[in-house]
């Protein structure tokens, strides 16, 4: 029987190795999981913060690339902001269109989480505590 993420259209790639330490396996199962448990769960990557090139995504086919590289270039300035303001790390990062919610979340001090949902099947509160909680199982997400 196919999980939620393969009967709703999606496709997962997969990278068998990456630099960052974590078995691909584990990054394609937190998005899984994630997915599984998000019904309005569109696209989701988790992608290097050095460089955003992504490690693992489970998508609708959207370009998600570009996304990733520049998403890697917002928590970097974050992080400094971050470190004058006091050293306060963030959870996330959200914005919203008309149709979805976007979500972007340290995972640990390597990667970084860019999740798109449907904002008419859920509440941004939801996604935003779902999204965190996934990004976690990586550690802290700071330096």
């Amino acid at each position: 029987m196919p999980d939620a993420a393969t009967s709703q259209g999606r496709k997962a790639t997969r990278r068998s190795r990456n630099s960052l330490g974590v078995a691909s396996s584990t990054l394609d199962a937190a998005l899984a999981s994630l997915a599984n448990g998000l019904d309005a769960f569109v696209a989701g990557i988790i992608a290097d913060r050095r460089d955003g090139s992504i490690v693992s995504r489970l998508d609708a086919e959207l370009p998600l690339d570009l996304v990733a590289l520049e998403s890697a270039e917002i928590l970097d300035e974050l992080q400094r902001l971050a470190h004058r303001s006091g050293g306060h790390r963030f959870e996330n990062i959200t914005s919203a269109n008309e149709h979805n919610f976007h979500v972007l979340a340290p995972a640990g001090d390597k990667l970084f989480m860019y999740v798109v949902v449907d904002r008419s099947k859920t509440t941004l509160a939801m996604v935003r505590h779902a999204v965190t909680q996934a990004a976690e199982a990586f550690g802290p997400g700071h330096e």
